[in-house]
């Protein structure tokens, strides 16, 4: 990688070969322009607020894509203000993973479990009641303490170093490793990939979770790329990249959440289901290892943003107000892939207390609390996190008794009416 810094600007680098393969055949078909970082809110307006080349890689090779630049994590991570427990929908989901660990991975009481990028504890709190023994690894020193303190002893620091080596020393190997959500920040996954292998039991389970690609073209889930997310994966070209540290993907399986994501169980014994074989076939029949399905999603991606322009401008002319719900990564892309400033939405209103009082990157839009919603109440409310749409539709009822309306832009541009919680299409190009 070639390693760039520009004046007052954080240093980045320049990806020239795939994370995955190796390959330096890579094809650029995303472009969405100059992107401030998402989780760094601003406690100011006139802060620093430094952009980056925000661009999408296919590799011709193995068909991975990637960003083509990678921003130095520990700006990125160490303080970090998402709290994974704010979202009632995510907190279900964990509950359901520790279920299956015991039902189907046969967890049992007294074994590790270790949650890879733990954020404040939310998964691990949801193993504490099976009797296991709990351990976070989270480079956030400010989640980190918040889940040490709420019972789920947490290391700070990023992984693996020499993490694998120090927790089987003192703890064993683990039983049950988790990653949700961050294997694809990782810029040295195989590096990853082997401290997996390290901490992992001979019959244990590692359950690696990340939005699926295939759900995010068919979903147009454009605003989940950002700088974070280094990598886009399909399940074939993780298969050799196991394989290379001594590993093997036994089973694959699609979930919701997320806008759409994919939960692999990878493991050292050589059990493959019949799944896996199963996702290969399918991303080869959809086209997923063909340039111009990548190409596609990115016309629509410039849709998507004429669409919601030109709602929100027909909402101006008719006199009606706009505010926006979930301060949310995602929010962010939209908002400022789409120039769309306080002008146009004075406030986002947020539940978490960390990102109350700042400043949305980039489009500088200040976030508030549900208190600013009550006072100034909008005619419509545009849903940034639509990955917990029925969760936020079902907490805002007292928007919801006003009459004003919801919006969505991703998969599609819509509008939702309250009085049926039914999704009215407004005339606007489908993806």
């Amino acid at each position: 990688m070639i390693m760039i810094q520009m004046e007052n600007q954080v240093p980045y680098q320049k990806v020239e070969e795939c994370r995955v393969c190796g390959g330096t055949d890579l094809i650029p078909y995303l472009d969405l322009g100059e992107m401030p970082l998402v989780n760094r809110l601003l406690t100011d307006p006139e802060d620093p607020d430094p952009k980056f080349p925000l661009e999408v890689l296919y590799c011709n090779d193995c068909s991975n894509s990637e960003l083509s630049i990678v921003v130095d994590p520990s700006v990125l991570f160490r303080d970090y203000v998402y709290r994974s427990s704010m979202s009632q929908t995510y907190i279900d989901h964990c509950a359901r993973m520790a279920r299956l660990s015991e039902r189907e991975l046969d967890m049992s009481k007294g074994d590790l479990v270790v949650d890879i990028a733990s954020n404040d504890g939310a998964l691990l709190q949801q193993y504490k009641p099976y009797n296991v023994r709990v351990l976070g690894i989270d480079p956030a020193t400010n989640l980190a303490k918040i889940a040490t303190e709420e019972g789920v002893p947490t290391i700070a620091e990023f992984w693996p170093g020499d993490l694998p080596e120090r927790i089987v020393e003192e703890h064993g190997p683990a039983k049950i490793i988790t990653a949700t959500n961050v294997f694809a920040h990782v810029n040295d996954i195989q590096g990853f990939a082997r401290g997996v292998y390290d901490l992992l039991d001979e019959e244990g389970t590692f359950m690696v979770e990340f939005p699926y690609m295939v759900d995010l073209i068919q979903n147009g889930c454009f605003d989940t790329i950002y700088h974070e997310h280094l990598s886009y994966f399909l399940v074939s070209p993780l298969v050799d990249l196991f394989r290379r540290v001594g590993l093997d993907i036994a089973r694959v399986d699609r979930l919701p959440i997320h806008g759409g994501s994919v939960r692999l169980y990878v493991r050292k014994d050589g059990s493959i289901d019949p799944s896996v074989e199963e996702s290969i076939l399918m991303e080869e029949e959809m086209g997923y290892h063909d340039i111009s399905r990548y190409l596609g999603f990115a016309e629509k991606t410039d849709e998507v943003r004429e669409d919601l322009l030109a709602l929100l401008e027909q909402k101006q002319n008719r006199g009606e107000s706009v505010a926006a719900f979930g301060a949310a990564a995602k929010g962010t892309i939209l908002l400022n892939y789409c120039d769309i400033g306080p002008e146009i939405i004075p406030y986002i209103v947020d539940d978490t207390p960390e990102k109350q009082g700042k400043y949305i990157p980039g489009m500088h839009i200040p976030v508030v609390s549900r208190d600013r919603l009550a006072r100034s109440i909008p005619d419509n409310l545009l849903i940034l996190p639509w990955n917990f749409l029925t969760e936020i539709l079902s907490n805002t009822a007292s928007f919801r008794s006003t009459g004003g309306s919801y919006i969505a832009a991703i998969p599609r541009v819509r509008v939702i009416k309250p009085e049926r919680m039914k999704v009215d299409r407004v005339p606007v190009t489908q993806i």
